[in-house]
């Protein structure tokens, strides 16, 4: 029953004694091996009357002793609040147990890292058995009590109401720690035991192997020569289930609660979005996962199961109702914004753009007729060029077939003049724009390395003009461009031959060069009269042949070469030594080994099956106005480039750190309530929020819960677009200029799911000029303005 005592004597002169500030102390002893709790309610009400209200609360059969001692102080401030005192309320008895003894005290916490509880029992123990098993039960009372409301100067109490205080029970089981401790105290010793969660423990330190299966075994690289329907898909790793198995790992059990998994269907993909697992934690994983999107975890215990439950921003796990008569008076209510990012920065997979369709901006180009020849993989087209001396012209033909100049074909047309002497006398014939020459070039490659040239054919036909020459129709050129111009008495055939034999790792490992030139000519009766004569013909040829090897020494590279073939050499006659003619020596001529200061010509093939693609960094802000001034809130998502999802994500994140009221909270009672569970008031003057940590004691008799839970403000959020933070761009080349390249920059900007690019000329020293589609790198020189780094080329996987 409650002590009530009366009010102190009033002062001299009849005034009402100021009672603005109570102060209570109390001391209990108890005697023998057990404890007793004090605890007391007390306060005083306006000016005309003080109370003081005690219970004690002791186990049975125990002895006590209560000593209470009021106090009434003057001179405090005038406006501080009234204290309402509440008359009647049973007080409360709470008990514990375990399996380890007689209970003497528990201590449980848990913040959603991991519960944790200690245990005093009575005497010295030893650890026994794996577990540490928990059962705390509160008695609860209901009934009527009072309260100093209502007008003043009426009967107290002056009003009285309905309360409830529900009765609780919890059981808690936890693996026992072998680490324990003993109070020596003489007469009254006693052991303390700690309790854990052996899988939260797990969760955090045991270290992972590699679980993704394109990490742990890659897809082989198919040879260039497999054809591309074929080839093996990249692999993929689906992000929920490597999760799950990460927990499975260390004995832990993942949950959603009542909500579904935000990462279901999500997908790491082989050579574009790769993850690894190995050396990582478990806990590690998840933050890379779920943590990325805002999603929090919390450990929990149950049924003797660790369970992992993955919770969204203002999500709960379970809900439980808190009513205000559980509630101790006090505890405090804070608004928190100190955590609020100004920004949230998502980072996601680089977003693949198409290259720039250059054949669209032909005529953007300084010069658009060879800007032409340069983008189109396949054409044909023909220049003309004045002969230097300006009396003939030169015409090429040019065959460009999948990306690469696969045909040439040269011909020259010249003012020719021929002068002779004939019967002592100077004979001139001149022939207008006549052929003097007709050369052609096929090449042909390897169909899956257009860089890799495998066999070249040139051939070089001539014509000669004398003064008998009656110049006759000779049809030349080729793909699409064709020529009858006037041409001479035909002459040399000569053919050049080279074959090209590629190491499988790309470097040139042998030519061979075989040449037929043409060493001389005949004509019939070339001393007779101008009517006799006939005409010039090819007479003699030389062939040679010239074949290179190279090879790796173990110190450098090196070439063996060898010459062969036709050489042609005098003939004499035996008697007296007179030249005859010319004869052709064969067999080796010449050879010899050199080392060479480089490597021979490589080869890096692209991947035929692969197509190209710009890749553009892909990160979404969400700014917070709300938020705290410079603070930024950065995660990154390596699954996914959808800029929509990411969007969703940089909310969601937001969404977690967003301005909260926090409550701090005793209660009287001893619930169960784990973080994440979404506490309402049952009466309007309960607890609210979601449980962000719980802590439990109890002694003697007296158990209380302390509560921190949070309720969250919406906080408004706004896209923007972001500046490249990196000094150094990265972007495709469109053309060449004087002086430098134009280049597509990307401006950092998006117009929904299409990135927002502009043209930019950047300066280039040197000159060799990157070409068109090559990746440059370039800076903000405050000097010059965009200028190169020197760094450019194409990516050759893709």
């Amino acid at each position: 029953m409650p002590f009530l005592f009366p009010p102190p004597p009033a002062p001299s002169g009849g005034e009402d004694p100021v009672l603005t500030q109570g102060r209570h102390e109390a001391r209990a002893l108890v005697g023998a091996l057990e404890t007793g709790q004090h605890v007391a309610r007390g306060g005083w009400l306006g000016y005309a009357t003080g109370t003081h209200a005690a219970s004690v609360r002791l186990p049975e059969q125990v002895q006590g002793r209560h000593l209470a001692i009021a106090r009434v102080l003057t001179q405090a401030p005038a406006d501080l609040p009234p204290v309402e005192v509440i008359y009647g309320t049973l007080p409360l008895v709470t008990t514990a147990s375990t399996n380890l003894g007689d209970t003497l005290s528990l201590d449980y916490n848990d913040d959603g890292s991991g519960p944790t509880a200690t245990v005093t029992v009575d005497g010295e123990q030893v650890p026994s058995g794996s577990t540490m098993e928990v059962t705390v039960t509160t008695a609860g009372s209901s009934g009527i009590a009072g309260r100093q409301s209502g007008p003043a100067g009426g009967p107290l109490p002056r009003q009285v109401q309905a309360y409830d205080v529900v009765s609780t029970s919890l059981r808690l089981t936890l693996e026992l720690d072998d680490q324990y401790e003993v109070d020596e105290t003489r007469g009254l010793p006693r052991t303390t035991f700690r309790g854990y969660s052996k899988g939260a423990v797990r969760l955090n330190t045991e270290r992972l192997p590699e679980l993704v299966s394109f990490m742990l075994s890659p897809t082989p690289r198919p040879s260039r020569r497999t054809p591309c329907s074929g080839r093996p898909k990249p692999q993929t790793a689906d992000v929920s289930a490597i999760v799950a198995e990460a927990l499975q790992r260390v004995g832990v059990v993942r949950s959603f609660g009542p909500h579904a998994d935000p990462l279901a269907g999500q997908k790491w993909t082989e050579g574009d979005m790769p993850y690894s697992t190995r050396g990582k934690s478990a806990l590690q994983v998840v933050e890379d996962t779920y943590g990325a999107i805002g999603w929090r975890s919390i450990v929990q215990v149950l049924g003797g199961r660790t369970v992992l439950m993955l919770l969204p921003p203002g999500g709960w796990s379970g809900r439980a109702k808190v009513n205000g008569d559980a509630v101790q008076s006090g505890g405090t209510r804070r608004v928190e914004s100190g955590h609020t990012p100004a920004n949230v920065l998502i980072t996601g997979v680089d977003y693949k753009d198409e290259l720039p369709k250059l054949q669209s901006l032909i005529q953007l180009s300084p010069d658009p007729v060879n800007f032409e020849h340069e983008v189109f993989p396949n054409i044909q087209w023909k220049e003309s060029l004045p002969s230097p001396d300006g009396s003939g012209e030169i015409i090429n033909i040019y065959n460009k077939a999948g990306g690469v100049i696969a045909g040439v074909a040269s011909l020259t047309l010249q003012d020719v003049t021929v002068r002779e002497q004939v019967d002592g006398k100077e004979v001139v014939k001149p022939f207008g724009q006549v052929l003097m020459g007709y050369e052609t070039t096929e090449s042909t490659y390897d169909e899956r390395c257009k860089d890799m040239l495998l066999f070249q054919r040139t051939r070089k036909r001539s014509w000669g003009y004398t003064v008998t020459t009656a110049p006759t129709v000779s049809y030349v050129g080729n793909y699409g461009f064709n020529y009858l111009p006037p041409a001479g008495d035909p002459l040399g055939d000569e053919i050049e031959l080279i074959t090209q034999v590629w190491s499988p790792e790309g470097w040139l490992q042998s030519r061979m060069v075989k040449t037929r030139k043409l060493s001389s000519v005949k004509q019939t009766n070339p001393e007779g009269p101008l009517a006799q004569r006939g005409k010039l013909e090819p007479y003699e040829y030389i062939e040679r042949i010239r074949i290179e090897t190279y090879r790796p020494d173990g110190t450098g590279w090196m070439m063996e070469w060898l010459e062969g073939g036709g050489q042609p050499i005098t003939l004499f006659d035996a008697d007296n030594l007179d030249a005859v003619r010319l004869v052709v020596r064969g067999g080796v001529v010449a050879s010899g080994r050199v080392k060479l200061d480089a490597a021979p010509p490589m080869v890096k093939c692209p991947d035929p099956c692969a197509t190209r693609k710009r890749t553009v960094p892909n990160v979404v802000r969400l700014f917070a106005k709300d938020g705290k001034q410079g603070q930024e809130l950065t995660r990154n998502i390596t699954w996914s480039r959808n800029r929509g999802l990411l969007a969703s994500y940089a909310r969601a994140n937001l969404e977690a750190q967003t301005r909260r009221t926090a409550y701090n909270k005793t209660l009287l009672n001893t619930p169960l309530l784990a973080p994440g569970t979404l506490l309402e008031p049952g009466d309007g003057y309960g607890l609210r929020g979601i449980v962000q940590s719980f802590g439990l004691r109890v002694e003697g008799g007296v158990g209380s819960v302390s509560v921190t839970t949070h309720e969250g403000i919406p906080t408004a959020g706004l896209l923007q677009d972001i500046e490249p933070d990196d000094p150094t761009f990265r972007d495709i080349v469109l053309w060449r200029e004087v002086g430098g390249v134009t280049v597509q920059h990307f401006t950092g900007k998006w117009n929904g799911n299409v990135p927002v690019y502009k043209n930019v000329f950047v300066v280039v020293a040197g000159t060799q000029y990157p070409q068109p589609l090559d990746e440059l790198e370039w800076i903000q020189d405050p000097r010059y303005g965009a200028t190169a780094t020197g760094n450019y080329g194409q990516d050759m996987l893709a």
